[in-house]
């Protein structure tokens, strides 16, 4: 991670944690398509059921990980959008 002036930059390599799963339609990660913003949250469930409710596209379903869970949205331009919940809900 990088940190500067507030701002956190997680970086990751292919095949490392959640990131490099395949999304729910199966397709891999590949270059130009999986870079994504990261929000935390403090009840990943309940975002997402609100999200879906309100018609976003879930790229991928709850993932849960070794630093916390994860899942992650489209905004209505197709961009990837990470919502991660650390361990113990504290976002």
């Amino acid at each position: 991670m990088l940190d500067r002036e507030g701002l956190h930059l997680l970086l990751n390599r292919p095949g490392a944690g959640a990131a490099g799963h395949p999304d729910d339609a199966g397709r891999l990660p590949a270059p130009g398509g999986w870079s994504r913003f990261q929000l935390v949250v403090g009840d990943l469930d309940a975002e997402l059921t609100r999200l879906m409710k309100a018609g976003v596209r879930i790229r991928t379903g709850m993932v849960a990980g070794g630093g916390g869970r994860q899942a992650v949205i489209e905004d209505p331009s197709g961009n990837a959008v990470e919502l991660f919940e650390p361990p113990g809900g504290q976002g």
